[in-house]
């Protein structure tokens, strides 16, 4: 097994994005450099293509305020942090209505009940990211809105962590992996946003996660094929899925042989192993426990860049956005094992988006963009 020789400076000083500054926080981002000296170079690279990719945003704002989709308000908010995050901020005197009408679209969108969203079944995702959006928006008359959608969040995983353990009181309310969206990528948006601004509300992130430590820890074992048991009856290569993450769990009860749809997405995947291990950074979980040796083991052993393992294209830019939060949190620099061993990951991530980038700035999937350019944005600062 891989050992882990990193070490991670304290999470909670942690934050999402590049040098914004608030009246109630101000911090300094994203999530770590290399320590490597500077590759001018390739960060002038890196920036060409932000400004490309930032400038087809500013170009594709829809009337009303949103990138893409209406109703899948991540994009929006993606859009809004990664024009913000511009390291040479080529855009600087262009920029700001076209944020200022984002801000305000995400604000039509705040429910009654705290959270930001307009599909139901997206909202712990949607309302994190917009979530996190606002937290670069230095306006006091954010502040309430920020502290409603953390007490929201706070609630939508008490109901999962609740139902992960059996408790079933509120499981129409929710459900596990209902509506086409992974439960586990929820939980891990929420953990994110729960624990990047923390600093603005005292304790009460503390209390909850330690309070709620167990049943949480509970919920994403269920999706972590485990590093030291018997192997698994229901899938022949067990050892090699050992520590990864599944997108789905399987339904219940369980088929004797499952589906090629449920097989899908019942093994594990890229994107979901490092939703995984940044889940368990925010729970503050020791870099020496199984459980993220593990992972860390099978992300690397499985690493490529050429597609999402276990997805193909599928979800491939969140693949990569995860890959640059994780692994510059766990001041990962080259990689210690597998066919890459040696290779600076950062370099060849910058240099596959860069590839995959079209003439006009965008990517494949405008949609994908956003995840592009944060993206970038987290390995600019690592070069």
């Amino acid at each position: 097994m891989i050992t882990l020789i990193f070490r991670l400076i304290p999470h909670l000083s942690l934050v999402l994005c590049m040098g914004f500054h608030s009246r109630v926080v101000s911090q300094n981002l994203p999530f770590s450099a290399s320590g490597k000296a500077v590759d001018d170079s390739l960060r002038r690279e890196v920036a060409r293509s932000i400004d490309r990719g930032n400038q087809w945003l500013l170009e594709h704002q829809d009337a009303s305020g949103f990138w893409v989709s209406a109703d899948q308000l991540s994009t929006t908010a993606n859009a809004l942090m990664a024009l913000q995050r511009d390291p040479e901020e080529h855009h600087a005197g262009i920029k700001m209505p076209v944020i200022e009408e984002g801000y305000r679209y995400l604000n039509s969108c705040i429910q009654k009940n705290g959270g930001i969203y307009t599909d139901h079944s997206r909202r712990l995702i949607d309302t994190s990211s917009a979530m996190l959006a606002l937290l670069m928006k230095p306006h006091a008359s954010q502040e309430e809105t920020i502290k409603n959608a953390r007490d929201f969040i706070m609630r939508e995983l008490e109901v999962m962590a609740g139902q992960s353990e059996g408790d079933t009181k509120m499981a129409d309310t929710l459900g596990l992996d209902s509506g086409g969206v992974s439960q586990l990528l929820s939980m891990m948006h929420g953990l994110e946003a729960l624990c990047f601004t923390q600093a603005l509300y005292g304790q009460s992130h503390d209390a909850f996660l330690e309070s709620g430590r167990e049943s949480i820890l509970h919920f994403l074992g269920q999706y972590q094929y485990p590093v030291s048991v018997s192997r698994n009856t229901q899938f022949a290569d067990f050892e090699s899925m050992r520590g990864g993450f599944m997108a789905r769990l399987p339904a219940l009860p369980a088929p004797s042989t499952p589906s090629k749809i449920d097989k899908e997405w019942t093994l594990p995947a890229g994107s979901y192993g490092f939703a995984g291990l940044l889940s368990y950074l925010y729970m503050d979980v020791e870099l020496s426990d199984p459980r993220v040796e593990g992972t860390q083991d099978w992300l690397i052993g499985n690493y490529t860049l050429k597609q999402n393992p276990g997805l193909g294209q599928r979800e491939l830019f969140f693949y990569y956005l995860c890959m640059a939060k994780a692994w510059s949190a766990f001041k990962l620099t080259d990689l210690p094992d597998g066919p890459s061993s040696g290779k600076d990951w950062r370099h060849m991530l910058a240099l596959r988006l860069m590839d995959l980038q079209q003439a006009d700035g965008s990517w494949v999937n405008a949609r994908d963009s956003g995840h592009a350019l944060l993206a970038f944005e987290i390995i600019y600062s690592g070069l």
